[in-house]
């Protein structure tokens, strides 16, 4: 796990998730960089995901242990805001529920709530999503047509230079990083009942992507009554703020007016 920094003259602190299944850290700077003109932003990279670092990934309560541990080393007990997108949301959710850090504006942003399957279709589903994600991360085509460049590159940026480098990122991706990340993400630790807090809490999700989140919204609503939920229209999974930083910075200020 590592944590960086940015926009450090701020004084208004946002801890920020760069930790979906499949994306390496680099591609989540363009948003950061929005971010950091106005917040000191704190990124939290999990092991597994940084291109500079030969570590695989573990598990979510792992790196959250490690994130609170350094947190304490800094002497930090609270962020204004924080945001997670996919497993970064799992790991927003992990760390609200099991930690005291506190925050007063929480963005889970797509967030995979937990499985409550039994223990051996949990099995089963995982060895289904490795075999799968195994298969699309050796295929630049599937990887295209799934993500397709026209809306997963940032208006200016090379397409075909971004994806030949997410490409090689894949090629250190290892096995034991994949099917850990899956099954973490999926069933990781929170508690029966949600301590409280009284965070502004809100929960992502794109227009493109409803079906498929259907069960985390549900869950969301009932496990943290007070999160609304918001539909970003126009947009798939994590497409605002991998391909529109702006319109993804616009989006957090509304937040926080409310």
């Amino acid at each position: 796990m590592k944590l960086y920094e940015y926009g450090m003259i701020n004084p208004t602190t946002l801890l920020f998730f760069a930790s979906c299944i499949l994306e390496p850290y680099w591609a989540y700077q363009e948003s950061i960089a929005i971010l950091a003109q106005r917040y000191h932003v704190y990124v939290m990279v999990p092991d597994g995901h940084d291109v500079d670092t030969k570590e695989d990934f573990t598990s979510i309560e792992k790196n959250i242990k490690e994130l609170v541990k350094e947190l304490n080393r800094r002497n930090i007990q609270h962020f204004d805001v924080a945001y997670g997108l996919s497993m970064g949301g799992s790991m927003l959710l992990h760390l609200v529920t099991t930690a005291t850090i506190s925050m007063n504006h929480i963005i889970i942003d797509a967030g995979i709530t937990p499985y409550a399957y039994p223990k051996w279709i949990c099995k089963v589903i995982l060895w289904k999503d490795v075999f799968l994600a195994t298969i699309i991360k050796n295929n630049r085509w599937l990887v295209e047509r799934l993500f397709p460049p026209s809306r997963y590159t940032v208006k200016g940026h090379d397409a075909k230079e971004e994806y030949d480098r997410l490409m090689q990122f894949f090629k250190t991706y290892s096995q034991t990083t994949l099917k850990n990340a899956f099954y973490s993400a999926n069933n990781y630790y929170l508690p029966k009942k949600a301590p409280y807090t009284d965070s502004k809490i809100i929960y992502w999700y794109g227009e493109l992507e409803r079906k498929q989140r259907k069960k985390d919204i549900a869950f969301i609503k009932h496990y943290l009554p007070q999160c609304k939920c918001k539909q970003i229209d126009g947009y798939n999974h994590g497409e605002l703020m991998f391909a529109h930083p702006k319109e993804f910075y616009n989006h957090v200020q509304a937040f926080l007016t409310i």
